[in-house]
Order: structure tokens, then C-alpha cells, then sequence
């Protein structure tokens, strides 16, 4: 595994202090709501995609996914061959890292969507839902029950395949390479999550969460694994010689 100063223990601190700051900033601000209004038309009672309308269904929710899939699913395959090919040991690593980014940053948020208690903007009253508007991990009203099962749209699990692709930029070298491949994995994970807002399944602070945790996740990982290989690297000292 190659050395990454951005997935260094201090680096992961920051950038989970920065994205705590940067994500509560819009959770209090009206934003979340002044984008979903503007893609949901209140006379007609519509969003600005229908979530059953077939091309972008097919292609912004379905096809999109298939690289990603292929991505995860060829990491764990190279990282199972070098086993069999001692040439590409060498590369053991990092195609373990991003076979465990490519499943650990999903199943995070998948994860995290049975706890956080979150209904969809189209699931709320101001949207012609018929639930109340609860900001995440907020107490819901005293005489108000959730309905089981329901409340599960944050954080943003459509998305995070996507920002999964973050991984790209702790394994490539050099600037031009490491912003290439974070403009791709971004690119790709908003192009998800905005679709999903566009049809009232998510809120922007949804998808902003989402990318915050990929970023931290794939740092998290790195660092665990280049830990975990540096302390196998050590020469161990023979307590007779010593």
C-alpha cells in the first residue's frame, strides 16, 4: 500500500470535524427545503422526475449501478488471484482496499438508514406526503408514532456506490491522476444523488452526508489496512540477541 498523507490518523480527524461542521451548517439552514421546493411543482403536486418515469429510472438508478458493481466485484477477484500469481502480490493491498471500500461505504449507510429515523421529502406533509417533518435524529412529536419501517431515507443509500469511488484517490499517483479520480467519483455520486432529489426521494443534506462518510470510510479503511501492513513489515527482535 502506497503512503497517502490524506489518510493519516490527524487527516481523518479533521476531515470528520470539518464534515460535522460543514453538514450541521446545513441541516439548520433552510437549504435543504429551498432546493426540493424548486423541484417540486405544488399546484400539479409533482416532482420534477417521476420516480416510475422508465429512461431515467433505467439509466440514472439501474445501468449506473452496473460499473460500480463491476468495479467492487474485480477487486475481489484480482485480490483473490494474487494469491494464485506471487507477480501481482505486490498489489495485494490495494485491491483489498478498494474491494472493502466498494462494500464497506454501502452497507455503512444502508446500515445507518434503520437508525437515523428519516422520512423522504416526498413522505412528508409540505410535499403531499403524509408524515411530519423530523430534522435527523430528532425526537417526533408526542402523539406521533412513525410508521414501522417507513423512516428510512437518511443517509443517502442510492449515492453512496458512487462516493464509494472515492477510494480512486488514496490509490493513484500524482495530482492530476488523484483529481481526476475525484472529480469522476463525484461526479458519479451526485449525478446519483441528484437524480434521487429531483424525484423527491432525498434531501441535499442527505447526499451530502452520504459523501462526507464515503470520504471519511475510505480514509478509515486505508489507514486500518496500512497500519495493519506496517506492523507486519516490522523486523521482530529476538529477545536472545537483544
Amino acid at each position: 500500500m502506497p503512503a497517502n498523507q490524506f489518510a493519516r490518523l490527524p487527516a481523518i480527524i479533521l476531515s470528520a470535524i470539518l464534515g460535522a461542521v460543514i453538514y450541521y451548517s446545513v441541516e439548520i439552514s433552510p437549504l435543504d427545503f429551498w432546493i426540493q421546493d424548486s423541484l417540486y411543482d405544488f399546484g400539479e403536486k409533482t416532482w420534477l422526475i417521476d420516480r416510475h418515469s422508465f429512461w431515467p429510472k433505467l439509466i440514472l438508478y439501474q445501468l449506473i449501478k452496473i460499473p460500480l458493481v463491476v468495479v467492487g466485484t474485480g477487486a475481489l477477484v484480482l485480490f483473490l488471484h494474487t494469491f494464485y500469481r506471487t507477480r501481482y502480490k505486490r498489489n495485494r493491498g490495494i485491491f483489498l482496499y478498494l474491494f472493502m471500500c466498494m462494500a464497506v461505504v454501502p452497507l455503512t449507510v444502508s446500515s445507518l438508514k434503520y437508525v437515523t429515523n428519516t422520512y423522504c421529502p416526498w413522505d412528508i406533509c409540505r410535499y403531499g406526503g403524509e408524515q411530519p417533518y423530523v430534522k435527523v435524529l430528532a425526537s417526533y412529536p408526542s402523539d406521533y408514532s412513525p410508521t414501522d419501517g417507513a423512516a428510512r431515507c437518511f443517509p443517502a443509500g442510492h449515492a453512496s456506490g458512487g462516493f464509494a469511488l472515492l477510494a480512486f484517490f488514496f490509490i493513484v499517483r500524482g495530482w492530476c491522476r488523484k483529481l481526476l479520480a475525484l472529480g469522476c467519483a463525484l461526479g458519479i455520486g451526485w449525478t446519483m444523488g441528484i437524480y434521487q432529489m429531483m424525484k423527491g426521494a432525498h434531501f441535499f443534506s442527505h447526499t451530502l452526508a452520504t459523501m462526507i462518510l464515503a470520504w471519511i470510510l475510505c480514509q478509515a479503511i486505508f489507514y486500518l489496512l496500512t497500519t495493519i501492513v506496517d506492523s507486519r513489515q516490522k523486523p521482530r527482535v529476538d529477545p536472545g540477541k537483544s
